[in-house]
């Protein structure tokens, strides 16, 4: 362990893409990872891919009730001081008030037009001329806690959410690790106060 980067934990629902990003970047980023949740849906290898870079790892059960009580002990046992997510699931309510302004989402949408479920489609049924990603705190309410970052990318004839998702995604991956980054180094900083 090491005391002087920042515990990062995350939770992913699908490939977990941008998870792996940081857990191989983590020294660049300043961070330790400390846990590796996966939805029950998400990639089969990410048990695998966590055993080769030493970072713990737990598949959520299916059930909402077991997932919610699961993903609070792991995180509990993990100590992260931040949480990032890719993630499908809204977190249980003792998550957020644990870990108060120390958890990260990745919204595949500009906030606030596009707070909730399906942005990406949001975006296309209405007429919107740009989508874009938003990395923001999380807080109680959906997709509604202080926004941290954002991309955006136009809207071209004939999107579809597959489109459209396909070239917001590269400057997404960058946006969420560069807002790892900057909390990993005020992270730092709080420390050594």
């Amino acid at each position: 362990m090491n005391a002087s980067r920042c515990r990062a934990a995350f939770c992913v629902s699908g490939a977990g893409r941008i998870a792996r990003a940081a857990i191989e970047q983590a020294d660049a980023l300043g961070i330790e990872p400390v846990l590796l949740a996966g939805e029950d849906r998400a990639a089969a290898d990410l048990e695998a891919f966590c055993a080769a870079h030493a970072v713990p790892f737990v598949r959520l059960p299916r059930d909402r009730a077991l997932l919610d009580r699961t993903l609070v002990e792991a995180l509990r046992a993990a100590q992260p001081d931040l949480i990032c997510l890719t993630f499908d699931k809204l977190l249980p309510r003792e998550i957020v008030e644990l870990w108060p302004g120390r958890i990260l989402n990745l919204h595949m949408g500009l906030l606030p037009a596009t707070a909730g479920l399906n942005p990406l489609r949001r975006t296309i049924e209405s007429g919107a001329r740009f989508g874009g990603a938003t990395v923001h705190e999380v807080t109680a309410g959906v997709d509604s806690g202080p926004l941290g970052a954002s991309v955006e990318v136009p809207v071209l004839p004939g999107d579809t959410p597959g489109t459209l998702g396909a070239r917001v995604f590269p400057p997404a991956v960058q946006l969420l690790l560069d807002a790892i980054a900057r909390y990993a180094r005020d992270c730092r900083y709080h420390r050594s106060e």
